[in-house]
Order: C-alpha cells, then sequence, then structure tokens
C-alpha cells in the first residue's frame, strides 16, 4: 500500500461515530466541510452515509 501524494488519484476518507442518533449532525458537518475542502483539488467527490439498513455502497 502506497501513502498519498500529491498524484493520488484514487482517495477515501472514512468518518465514523458510534452514536448516530446523537452524533450523526456531526458527523454530516464534519463530512460537507471535508468535501468543501477537497472540491477544489478533485475531478470528482462522492458522499456516502452507511447505516445498518444501508450498510454497502459501490464505489
Amino acid at each position: 500500500m502506497s501513502g498519498l501524494s500529491e498524484n493520488s488519484t484514487h482517495v477515501a476518507f472514512v468518518l465514523e461515530t458510534l452514536a448516530a442518533e446523537r452524533d450523526g449532525h456531526i458527523l454530516k458537518t464534519a463530512a460537507g466541510e471535508l468535501r468543501d475542502l477537497l472540491t477544489p483539488h478533485a475531478a470528482g467527490s462522492t458522499v456516502h452515509y452507511l447505516s445498518p439498513e444501508h450498510s454497502h455502497v459501490s464505489i
């Protein structure tokens, strides 16, 4: 596994909370802020939210 560099083309960030009902809004805010920081430097970005009801995502 190689490290992250300015030449990286596919990067995944995982943000997690163990108390989604209590802290879910904080997680969504953090994901939005991270996306806002990355968008000017990326050809595209996608945010996926996983839950027990939606536990899989295709990337």
